[in-house]
């Protein structure tokens, strides 16, 4: 718990993954320790730098932990980011996945609830459920060439099933282009306002509301039975 940094040679790292749960808790990872002459200890937010022979960052690997940024080198070859990696990561202010990353997994920033910005590159093609959990601050933008994502109406979808992933911010319609609403897609979003379900959503996962109380209005072609 009283590591502040890791330092990694970007030339000569062999590192190729960042196991499961490397550093969980390392609250003061990232932090710059700072004494002043009153001799008062405090700890500034600062950020970590992955070297580019890292391949996978593993599950649980930096959750709980005080980073406030993540860097990687132009020539990065992250391929994945496991399962709730930066789960709960309260200082974690912007990420950029680097372009050569393919998979974003379960609860990857779940409860990264200061977040501000996420991008998503070209290259990923896949983002598990939950991805997002409670990152209601996060405004995420894709890239234009990404075959698979897109933002749309305000909303991360995945282009091939037409599925809501992650609901930014004010949404009270969801659009008639929506076809499902993955787990958790709007889960811990604290600006809803009553919010309509088309008839032309198929699909609605676990949680994919919740977190808060919301009022949801569905449509219908009939009134059901016993109603």
């Amino acid at each position: 718990k009283e590591l502040c940094q890791i330092k990694f040679d970007q030339k000569e790292s062999k590192l190729t993954g960042i196991p499961y749960g490397c550093f969980r808790y390392c609250t003061l990872l990232g932090t710059e320790k700072k004494t002043g002459s009153n001799g008062i200890t405090k700890y500034d937010p600062g950020s970590i730098s992955i070297p580019n022979s890292v391949t996978y960052i593993g599950g649980w690997a930096f959750s709980n932990s005080g980073i406030a940024g993540v860097t990687f080198g132009e020539e990065s070859r992250l391929e994945r980011i496991e399962e709730n990696a930066f789960y709960n990561c309260e200082k974690l202010k912007s990420f950029d996945v680097p372009e050569g990353c393919l998979y974003i997994g379960i609860g990857a920033f779940a409860n990264c609830e200061k977040i501000e910005t996420i991008s998503i590159p070209a290259s990923v093609v896949k983002i598990d459920y939950g991805a997002f959990y409670a990152c209601s601050n996060a405004e995420i933008t894709v890239n234009s060439n990404n075959p698979h994502y897109e933002m749309r109406d305000g909303c991360l979808y995945e282009i091939g099933t037409d599925t809501i992933v992650f609901g930014n911010r004010d949404i009270s319609n969801i659009t008639s282009t929506a076809r499902n609403i993955a787990s958790g897609a709007f889960y811990g979003n604290t600006y809803f306002a009553p919010i309509r379900i088309p008839l032309n959503i198929t699909k609605i996962g676990s949680l994919a509301f919740g977190g808060q109380p919301v009022k949801v209005y569905v449509e219908a072609t009939s009134k059901p039975e016993d109603w």
